[in-house]
């Protein structure tokens, strides 16, 4: 499953977000991919949803994959300790196929 963020995600997004990843684990999806290439701002209560996010899927043999990654946003992962909850591409990687999303914006 994608989940595609857009623009500035911040604390007026939040519900929506816990809305759409709760959505996310009740698919029973093992891998969700968070596209965030058009992410200006990510808010670190919205990224603790991510986090939580990552750490349930994780615990049943499943993963999230941040891609196209700005490197502001992976720089704060790794202040916080946060990046090994995720794999991440950076902003250039293209690598992997988008398939369906959800925009959350």
């Amino acid at each position: 499953m994608v989940l595609e963020l857009r623009d500035v995600v911040g604390l007026a997004d939040l519900g929506a977000l816990r809305r759409a990843l709760k959505r996310v684990l009740r698919s029973g999806c093992t891998l969700v991919i968070v596209e965030l290439a058009q992410v200006r701002d990510l808010d670190a209560a919205c990224l603790s949803s991510l986090v939580s996010l990552a750490r349930r899927l994780r615990h049943q043999g499943g993963s999230v994959l941040l891609r196209r990654c700005p490197p502001e946003l992976l720089s704060e992962l790794r202040l916080r300790g946060w990046d090994k909850c995720f794999d991440v591409t950076s902003c250039f990687d293209d690598s992997r196929p988008l398939a369906c999303s959800e925009a959350v914006s």
